[in-house]
């Protein structure tokens, strides 16, 4: 039955911490992202276990293997340390998720270790909001209430922390800076210094500001028995890495920025961190390392694995890896040290040197993509790199020949001979166990008996680990069957080359090592060395310079690299997003007015400098303009009402009122969220917006001079825009317009009509709700092209019809006069068009047509009515290109 829960009321006001709820929204949102992946990973990785987070997860999504392999790693490190807990005492024990969000650890901790949950209580705790959610959806899913038992309690009030209350599970609405409200709340549920208590926080404390998360952490360290599981990112080789700038950017553009990490960016100062704050024992991985010990995953399960689906992106895996971490520590007790932190990271080889070497970038631009290079020569001997077809940003380039090899990776080893083709070789000594992505390497000083010799290290073999062991080889070309002979190296022998996915090079004699990722800290897609053979010995020299500042440093993973008179030559590979490329509109000076019509047939905006627009420039302030117009003429705006200040037509989250001209421009100038597109006086619904009718007072400061002569002869309507901090919704004009920047400053981007279907516009709609500036440096508009332009007092942006744009402020005011004219001699729609975006006659009739056809197809079965309806579309598609 259900009872009311003991009320723990909310601390008030005045002791609360003051907060941004802005920022807690967002920081909220990464839970919908996260829950997504882990979805993805539980259908597909956990077949023959009950689901949890499927109740949590509207539509299914696949992920990529990668992502999924990333977070089966995350979820098997916190199940692997909570496990450890659970067996490793008998009695109440206690764990709590902290900043929880849409996690089931209490309900998958259940299915699989049933036996060691008879006396344990889980506690979700998150914020408020976020809590309220998820305790509905437990008690309307019977899979989930049935965990809490025949009796349980639920609050009844808004206002109280503990939300839900049973023997095996309680949730907590409560902001985790507030620790007094916390140490209260839990002290009504459980006697925490009597019993063994593991906290758990997965990604969600860094995103607090540091001092608070701090102080939980030493908080927690006070707390009876305790124990701390902590699992966040990491900043290995700097902040200027390429993978940390990419993993940064991500959060950054959420505008949820791990803070954490900026303060503990490796494993040392993570441990340090624990031990200052009272934790007495603490035991730390990086994920590789954790994907590399027995303790968290053995041989079968990171075999089984790809059983599940294949998976080929072993360097990137390592680089996630490699950037996030697992701790476990206790205040109580001494845990066992199984892993030193510091131990690969500050080592230094003994059997390496330094060298030095230049780099430069080679100016220009080519196609990004993860191919393979070659070196080639005319019929006049010039010599030419190449780097072709493979993986582009969005599909593969050009032609390319598959090649099946049966049976996956094979313990054969072949020589290829110019006159008899590939030779099978005998095998003999310490045969490497199978793998690929290995280096090899040559002894330059060949043998006239046919003996060859070198070095052979690294790769992945069949479980997922980098292999560690290094062997030289030396082949017998002599006998009938070619030999192959292999000798374990020392185990201390240059680390560094336990590596998976680097290029190899010969280089006068030398063997150059670029790039790749191994088992060694150290090795982190930006490393090379240089390998110098002997008949007797073999020398490893670490390239000086790439020891310096990752940002400057080539970034070797998926890359191609060639030698060519005495110059290594780097292409292609990296770990960036592609994105879209960024066209920035040109800024010209007109002398007449053949030259605008001239762009105007051209149909590309431009930005016209260095117009005469009359003296607003000058006189158009804020006071003025209400001087000239009136304080109390009432008019109508925009209101936008979230804080972003990013209108959205669609949504309509914004609301119009009705106000006073001089309050609007205080609080325009103030940089409120108010949007200002004037409307005709005399008749709003009917008729166009003219400036010298609606604000004579402001007309005539205004002036279109005579390059603009065309567009005062084909003028439709001239309008008055005032707004503060807001971003206008992206939509699109069927008449060219001329856009005068009169004050402050605004940023514009523009799409060719091209780019319409990659957009977002419905059937018939003229606006889209796609956020353009936090969406333009990510992948989801890669394949636009946008157009860009910073228009500043004075400019004037020529806007072709059907061109998409949207506006961001870049000055708390922004005040400009938008005209609007006819480029057709005919074919605009009948009757009113208020605003000059009604689409044209043409099409309005077509979307009729279109119903029309559609209709007469619905009675046919659906794969006939696809195959008609798909041709008749390419039939309409070759009409457009047609003239």
């Amino acid at each position: 039955m259900e009872s009311e829960a003991s009320s723990v009321p909310a601390p008030s006001a005045s002791v609360r911490v003051q907060r941004s709820q802005a920022l807690d929204d967002l920081i909220m949102g990464t839970n919908s992202s996260s829950i997504v992946s882990k979805r993805s990973v539980e259908r597909l990785y956990y077949p023959d276990e009950p689901h949890y987070f499927r109740y949590f997860v509207k539509k299914f999504q696949r992920r990529a293997p990668l992502i999924n392999r990333g977070y089966w790693l995350r979820l098997r490190a916190i199940d692997v340390i909570v496990h450890q807990f659970l067996s490793r005492s008998a009695g109440q024990r206690v764990i709590i998720n902290l900043g929880c969000g849409s996690d089931v650890l209490p309900w998958q901790s259940h299915v699989r270790y049933g036996d060691e949950c008879r006396d344990a209580l889980f506690i979700d705790i998150d914020y408020p909001d976020l809590m309220h959610k998820k305790r509905a959806l437990v008690l309307e899913t019977p899979q989930l209430k049935e965990l809490l038992g025949p009796s349980f309690e639920v609050s009844k009030s808004d206002k109280d922390l503990v939300l839900l209350k049973s023997e095996k599970y309680c949730q907590i609405g409560c902001d985790l800076r507030e620790l007094e409200a916390l140490r209260q709340v839990l002290d009504t549920l459980v006697d925490l210094s009597n019993c063994p208590v593991l906290f758990v926080a997965e990604v969600s404390v860094t995103y607090m500001d540091t001092e608070s998360a701090d102080n939980l952490l030493k908080w927690a360290s006070s707390v009876g028995k305790a124990e701390f599981c902590l699992l966040e990112q990491l900043l290995p080789y700097g902040r200027s890495h390429p993978f940390a700038q990419t993993m940064l950017k991500h959060f950054d553009k959420l505008k949820t920025p791990p803070r954490s990490v900026g303060h503990y960016p490796t494993v040392g100062d993570q441990c340090e961190r624990f031990k200052s704050r009272g934790w007495s024992s603490v035991r730390i991985w990086d994920l590789w390392d954790a994907w590399c010990c027995g303790e968290f995953v053995n041989a079968q399960q990171r075999a089984s694995l790809d059983d599940v689906e294949p998976f080929d992106e072993w360097e990137e895996f390592i680089l996630f890896a490699r950037h996030y971490f697992v701790l476990h520590a206790s205040a109580a007790e001494n845990l066992e040290t199984i892993h030193d932190a510091t131990s690969t990271q500050t080592s230094k080889s003994s059997s390496s040197k330094e060298l030095e070497i230049q780099f430069t970038t080679i100016p220009g631009s080519s196609k990004r993509r993860f191919g393979a290079p070659a070196t080639l020569q005319n019929a006049e001997g010039r010599s030419f790199g190449l780097n072709v077809m493979g993986l582009g940003p969005n599909a593969r380039d050009g032609s390319y020949d598959v090649y099946s090899l049966d049976g996956g990776i094979s313990e054969d080893y072949f020589v290829f001979n110019p006159e008899k083709g590939w030779l099978q070789c005998k095998t003999v000594g310490d045969v490497p166990k199978p793998s690929f992505g290995s280096i090899v390497c040559n002894n330059p000083v060949g043998s006239s008996t046919g003996k060859f010799s070198g070095l052979f290290c690294g790769g992945i073999e069949k479980t997922g680990l980098v292999v560690e062991e290094k062997y030289e080889w030396t082949l017998d070309m002599a006998s009938q069957q070619p030999t192959i002979t292999f000798t374990s190296a020392r185990k201390d022998f240059v680390p560094e080359l336990s590596i998976f996915g680097a290029n190899v090079v010969d280089l006068n004699g030398n063997t150059l090592v670029c790039g790749g990722m191994g088992a060694d800290r150290r090795v982190d897609g930006q490393a090379m060395y240089c390998l110098t053979s002997s008949e007797s010995n073999v020398e490893v020299a670490i390239i000086k310079q790439c020891l310096g500042d990752a940002a400057i440093k080539p970034f070797m993973i998926g890359s191609s690299t060639l030698y060519h008179d005495g110059f290594i030559i780097i292409a292609g590979g990296g770990s960036f997003p592609h994105t879209a490329s960024i066209t920035t509109i040109p800024r010209i000076s007109l002398i007449s007015t053949s030259e605008f019509e001239s762009i105007l047939r051209r149909g590309q905006p431009v930005v016209i400098e260095n117009l005469q627009l009359g003296e607003c420039i000058e006189k158009w302030t804020a006071a003025y303009i209400i001087d000239r117009v009136g304080s109390d003429k009432k008019v109508v705006v925009h209101e936008c009402q979230i804080e972003t200040g990013k209108m959205d037509f669609n949504a309509k989250n914004f609301q119009y009122v009705t106000e006073n001209f001089g309050n609007i421009m205080a609080r325009a100038k103030n940089g409120d969220r108010l949007y200002l597109r004037s409307l005709s006086n005399d008749k709003p619904t009917e008729q166009p917006a003219k400036l010298e009718e609606d604000f004579p007072g402001l007309a005539m400061d205004f002036v279109l001079p005579e390059q603009l002569r065309y567009v005062k002869e084909q003028l439709f309507s001239s309008v008055l825009r005032v707004s503060g901090k807001v971003n206008m919704w992206l939509h699109y004009d069927v008449m060219a317009n001329v856009y005068a920047q009169v004050v402050g400053s605004k940023r514009m981007i523009l799409f060719p009509p091209s780019d319409v279907p990659q957009l977002a516009f419905a059937p018939g709609a003229s606006s889209s709700s796609v956020d353009v500036f936090s969406s333009l440096e990510t992948p989801k508009l890669a394949r636009t092209r946008p157009h860009e332009a910073i228009v500043r007092p004075g400019d004037v942006l020529f806007l072709p019809p059907l061109w998409l744009h949207t506006a961001t402020p870049t000055t708390d005011m922004s005040v400009a006069v938008n005209i609007f004219f006819r480029d057709l001699d005919s074919g605009y729609a009948a009757g009113r068009d208020v605003y000059g975006n009604r689409d044209l006659a043409a099409y309005e009739k077509g979307r009729q047509d279109v119903a029309k056809i559609a209709k007469q197809f619905q009675q046919l079965p659906e794969e006939t009515r696809k195959f008609y309806l798909a041709r008749l579309a390419d039939e309409l598609l070759q009409s457009g290109e047609g003239n």
